[in-house]
């Protein structure tokens, strides 16, 4: 559903609106969305499928606007929310004081049931920071951040502006929402038997665990106890357990009960802790019992004196004598530096100015250009030595290394993030997967001529779920990443499983930004999810598969080439495209197999397989992922557009090499510009045209050999179909190249035979077993015809046939 820009002049906070604010908030639902870029922080953005809203809200960060998105579209007092707001202009300040004029966009306008609000949202350490360096423009008051100039603008306007703090959007409530908002579209309803059932159960034991609440019930899916807890009936502490752990997830039907039995029962909170450096060594701990015992017999020795005014001093600050006689080692020695201050200091700078450069010198090469220069620089000073240099070097590395290695190279080397500040990882098959592409190293054999084997290296598309490992959909081909293999893919993943992923998360390659990907997960209800560009951390998960099946399985297949090394060592009749053997449909089988035995194993530190905890997960949450029917609806939708095409009503429609008909396409009267056409990216032998505002399939006469074929069959088919003409181009260039040098052979004959003299020549032989009467004859010699003229042959005797 979406809110119509009718509802809102409905809204009972609509009649007291200036005309000024009307305009504002008629632009917010009409404006269309923008692109959100990544901005100049390494933050996942994406698009997320609001069902309230009926569209796809782009967001740029997954702890601030994408889980404020999830807990509005949550709670039921939101009616709406908006992003891509219009601009408005602010009044800031600037550190000197003095004022200046800038736009400013909010992030959401939010419809409540009650008043319509202009919401910010930021995390909690920009918040904090924002307030200590612009106290002019941000406060706090009564424990809320305050953007003073956006909330005079708004003011003026006659609408409220809030600004949220991703302290107030707990990831574990983020994610405990996610899971019940999908529980809503389950088709198991919980029924009068199954409430009973769980309400007498609570009742004996007051708390217990989802997944022993299931058992007792008899069932596997949790889909009815989600349901309860999403009307309320049995109570769960949203921001300390995760439902999709229904091992560890504690329910209740009163929520003092429950505290109560996290108090007493629980493990403490991981923050309350005690940090670890308050807790000693052993080695420091034998040593302060000893020093107590030493001290407790009553010897008096000036270690036990010293020991003893330590203790003292450890009492006055209120530690225990066993913390008091810990010994301090790490304090001993001689702290002071070797080397002076402008020693260190020089180094540094040439570690900066020598170290830090876009040509990436050597370690060991800017130490010994270091020696040179702080010789000619302080000649009565030692310079420092070389495990000292690498250790400074060390301590600028992050600081360097966007001029030396790029912003790949910077993010490579800053520190990862928080575990607390991160977003909760997928718990539930089909939650999130990736897509990925992977250049398989190994030479496939895609045509055979003239006794000789042409191979080109094929692109591997994986779709490979999060939450369990299990590699979803996959694809093969030969052209680069394009708008194809994503197609390929999820119909692959659709056909298979019944259902898509809830969210995808890809990189920022052109297939995946492309206007067909986006729009085509848009009207799925898929959520996309970009990660940060030039981020080297990001990916691992379909990283691992490509790296699992290039070392467990290309290796030692024929035209391999995972050792690079030993590949280039190795002469031209050894390297993997001379060795190779593997057709595509070879290729595809033992990928197949592959990621069957995967599937069964999973990795050597996995304690359950893949398959496993896929089959568990789909038990326990049936309405894991974005469930739909594979029919020509879909197929239509997952067709890709082809803008270059011919139309001719005599012959359908030509895609080179192709011609493709209906019986729709015989309209005289009908125009290219008037027929879109979309080719069927699994099968070259079929497009799609919309033709007087129906899709008509579309076939080649070629249709027909698809029909018995096996998915792998198919599959194969469909790569080399779909493949460029680049893959043929050294057969055709050698066959071009061959069909020359015969014509140069033909030429040369004929040139032989016509720079011969003529009396040299032989004579042509007639094709007539009879020489010819005008053959030459030599002087004096007859020809045999004149022979037989001059012959006296009798007339043969005549008669008549006699009756019989």
């Amino acid at each position: 559903m979406s809110y119509s820009l009718e509802e809102l002049r409905g809204h009972p906070a609509w009649r007291g609106l200036s005309a000024e604010a009307r305009e504002f908030l008629a632009q917010s639902l009409l404006m269309p969305s923008r692109d959100v870029g990544s901005g100049g922080f390494a933050a996942v953005s994406g698009a997320f499928p609001s069902r309230k809203v009926g569209a796809s809200i782009p967001f740029e960060s997954r702890s601030a606007e994408l889980a404020l998105a999830v807990h509005m579209e949550f709670d039921a007092d939101v009616l709406a929310f908006y992003n891509q707001l219009p601009p408005v202009e602010v009044r800031r300040t600037r550190k000197g004081g003095g004022q200046y004029p800038t736009s400013y966009t909010a992030d959401f306008l939010v419809i409540r049931k009650d008043e319509l609000k202009v919401v910010q949202v930021k995390t909690e350490k920009e918040l904090r920071k924002l307030v200590e360096t612009r106290s002019a423009d941000w406060t706090v008051i009564e424990g809320c951040y305050v953007d003073t100039p956006a909330s005079e603008a708004f003011r003026a306007l006659g609408l409220a502006h809030e600004v949220v703090s991703t302290q107030n959007l707990d990831r574990y409530r983020t994610a405990n929402y996610r899971l019940l908002l999908r529980s809503r579209l389950a088709e198991t309803v919980c029924d009068d038997q199954t409430r009973a059932k769980a309400r007498a159960e609570l009742k004996a034991k007051i708390v217990v665990s989802l997944a022993e609440l299931a058992k007792a019930l008899g069932s596997k899916d949790l889909s009815p106890l989600l349901q309860l807890i999403d009307e309320g009936e049995l109570v769960v502490d949203l921001e300390r357990s995760l439902i999709s752990s229904p091992e560890t997830c504690w329910v209740s039907t009163d929520r003092q009960l429950l505290e109560t039995h996290r108090a007493e029962w629980l493990a403490p909170d991981p923050a309350g802790w005690a940090l670890a450096s308050e807790i000693p060594s052993e080695k420091r701990a034998r040593r302060a019992l000893e020093i107590i015992d030493k001290i407790s017999v009553g010897h008096m020795t000036p270690s036990v004196r010293r020991w003893q005014r330590k203790i003292q001093a450890g009492k006055a600050m209120g530690l225990s004598v066993f913390k008091s006689a810990l010994p301090n080692w790490q304090q001993c020695g001689n702290r002071k530096p070797k080397r002076p201050d402008v020693v260190k200091a020089f180094a540094e700078n040439v570690i900066r100015d020598r170290w830090g450069r876009a040509e990436r010198p050597a370690k060991r090469g800017t130490y010994g250009e270091y020696r040179l220069l702080a010789k000619a620089w302080h000649p009565g000073l030692k310079y420092v030595s070389k495990p000292t240099f690498l250790k400074l070097l060390k301590e600028l590395e992050v600081v360097l290394s966007r001029r030396r290695s790029g912003a790949r190279g910077e993010n490579a080397a800053s520190p990862p993030t928080a575990v607390a500040d991160r977003v909760i990882v997928a718990m539930r098959p089909f939650e999130q997967a990736t897509c990925d592409h992977y250049m398989v190293d190994l030479s496939c054999v895609v045509a055979e001529k003239d006794g000789k084997r042409y191979t080109k290296r094929p692109i591997f598309t994986v779709l490979r779920d999060i939450a369990t490992g299990m590699v979803l959909a996959f694809w093969l081909s030969f052209a680069k990443p394009s708008r194809v293999a994503c197609a390929c893919v999820l119909r692959s993943c659709l056909r298979r499983w019944g259902r898509l992923p809830e969210s995808i998360i890809v990189d920022r390659g052109a297939e995946f930004l492309s206007v067909y990907f986006r729009s085509l997960l848009a009207s799925l209800e898929i959520e996309l999810v970009l990660r940060p560009s030039a981020h080297p951390r990001y990916g691992s998960e379909a990283e691992r598969i490509f790296g699992q099946l290039k070392e467990r399985w290309l290796d030692g297949r024929p035209g391999n080439s995972t050792d690079i090394k030993e590949v280039r060592s190795v002469s031209g009749s050894h390297r993997p495209q001379a060795t190779a053997e593997l057709t595509v449909l070879d290729l595809l089988n033992e990928i197949d197999h592959f990621l069957g035995w995967f599937a069964r194993w999973g990795t050597n530190h996995s304690h359950r397989a893949p398959q496993y905890l896929f089959d568990e997960g789909l038990t326990r949450f049936p309405f894991s992922g974005r469930q739909a029917v594979y029919g020509p609806e879909f197929e239509i939708l997952s067709a890709v557009d082809v803008s270059s095409f011919a139309l001719d009503p005599r012959r359908g429609i030509k895609i080179h090499p192709y011609w493709y008909w209906a019986p729709e396409l015989a309209d005289l009267n009908l125009k290219k510009g008037k027929v879109l056409v979309r080719k069927d990216p699994e099968n070259p032998y079929t497009v799609y045209a919309l033709v007087h505002e129906k899709w008509v399939p579309c076939q080649s006469s070629r249709a027909q050999r698809t029909v018995s074929q096996t998915t792998l069959q198919r599959m194969a088919e469909a790569v080399l179909g779909t493949a460029p003409n680049s893959q043929l181009d050294d057969a055709i260039e050698d066959a071009e190249s061959d069909l020359v040098i015969q014509k140069r052979c033909a030429d040369e004959r004929s040139k032989a035979r016509k720079d011969v003299p003529p009396e040299t020549r032989k004579p042509a032989k007639s094709k007539s077993s009879q020489p010819a009467e005008d053959a030459p004859v030599s002087k004096g010699e007859k020809s045999i015809w004149a022979q037989l003229r001059s012959l006296n042959i009798d007339a043969a005797p005549s008669g008549t046939w006699s009756k019989s």
